[in-house]
């Protein structure tokens, strides 16, 4: 080492070493998604309830093409979520609150007490059940380890 005042300082100077893959998925993560692809499956279920009565009537067919594109936009959402896509995951959460509220918002509406609000009394249990686990999947992916797994894995990405 130099005694003289203007010598560099001496350090050791080496590249940053690349990180491995991020830390495995966190269980409410992973819970999460699963979460999510069940209300998938609830949803086709129901939506097939509902369409059953219309088939055969005029344009019941449109109904079902939408229903199979809005799943197939689901499906791509949730493959996004799965890979730790930050902007998937808001997308998401904002997706399902107003879905929540435009599902359960008519049930407190002004109807006669027989009159049903979602066809038949199976389709509005399907549909409160499919909302409370999705509101419950959302909760799960916005934990403080979901949260930190998303940012580990868009700093993995860049």
């Amino acid at each position: 080492m130099s005694d003289s005042p203007y010598a560099p300082p001496q350090a050791v100077v080496k590249d940053i070493e690349p990180q491995g893959p991020p830390a495995e998925r966190p269980w409410q993560a992973r819970r999460g998604i699963q979460l999510m692809w069940i209300t998938m499956a609830i949803s086709v279920v129901s939506t097939f309830l509902a369409l059953a009565p219309s088939v055969g009537e005029p344009g019941w067919w449109i109904g079902a093409v939408i229903i199979v594109v809005g799943n197939i936009f689901n499906a791509l959402l949730y493959v996004a979520v799965g890979s730790g896509r930050n902007w998937a995951r808001i997308v998401l959460v904002i997706l399902i609150a107003i879905w929540a509220l435009a599902s359960i918002f008519p049930m407190f509406a002004q109807h006669a007490p027989t009159e049903p609000v979602y066809g038949n009394p199976l389709e509005t249990t399907l549909l409160l059940v499919n909302v409370c686990i999705g509101v419950f999947a959302c909760v799960l992916l916005l934990t403080g380890s979901s949260s930190a797994w998303f940012r580990a894995m868009k700093k993995a990405r860049s």
